[in-house]
This record gives structure tokens, sequence and C-alpha cells, in this order.
């Protein structure tokens, strides 16, 4: 119809990107650059990310659905999150990431996650097992 405008996408900027997975706007700017993620210049040449294109990447970051079931994005938390909980260093976060205790999914940066829900059961599985000790 001619009255009709089109339908313009959201647009968002490096730093919203950058809170949606969790890593600095400047590393939003890499993957742009790299071609990871297409970005639009607005006059004034600030970068913008076509909303539909975040969201898809951030589907094939954190694969959740199931079988026909809704989608829903689960927390991921980083290794200093997961010491802070189990009180420890995050290297050490990392050492068990390398045997397999703690599973981890890398970001599109290389950096390391982690399930918070697998956190939860292995921190709740170790409770116990710590007041025996004392």
């Amino acid at each position: 119809m001619a009255g009709r405008s089109p339908e313009v996408e959201q647009e968002l900027t490096p730093a919203e990107v950058a809170v949606l997975f969790r890593v600095d706007p400047k590393t939003v700017t890499r993957w742009a650059k790299s071609g990871k993620l297409t970005c639009i210049r607005t006059r004034g040449g600030h970068r913008r990310y076509r909303a539909g294109e975040v969201q898809a990447l951030l589907e094939d970051q954190v694969p959740t659905q199931l079988a026909g079931r809704s989608l829903e994005v689960e927390q991921l938390l980083t290794a200093a999150e997961v010491a802070a909980l189990f009180r420890v260093d995050p290297k050490t976060v990392t050492r068990w990431a390398k045997s397999g205790k703690l599973t981890c999914i890398r970001t599109l940066g290389g950096h390391r996650r982690y399930r918070a829900g697998e956190v939860q059961a292995l921190l709740e599985d170790q409770v116990p097992t710590q007041q025996l000790d004392h």
C-alpha cells in the first residue's frame, strides 16, 4: 500500500550488544571488523547493529531450544563470578573446566562462560561435603 512505510528493524549500539554478550564494546567493534557481525554506519559515523542479527548470533551461541520448546536464554557466569561463589581463585575455575568438572561455553571472543544451573548444582553438591569435613 502507498501509505505504509517499510518497517525499520531496531538497531543496537555497540554498548547494548556488549551487554547482551557480556563483553566489552570494543570487542563488538572487533567482531564487526572481522566480519562476525554486520554493522550499519549512522550519518555521524557511529556503528549500529541489527537486533535480529544480534539475536540470531545469541541463539547460536547459547543453544537452548529443545523439541519445540520456546527459547529461553540461559544465564551464563564468568570465571570470576563462579570463583566468588566457591570462594576460590578464577584460575581454579578454569582448571575445573579443563579437567571436565565444569562445562564451559566459549563466547565469540574466546572467553569462557559457565551455565548458572550447572554451577548451582555443583555448589549444592559441595555444601554437604564441606559440612562433613568440619
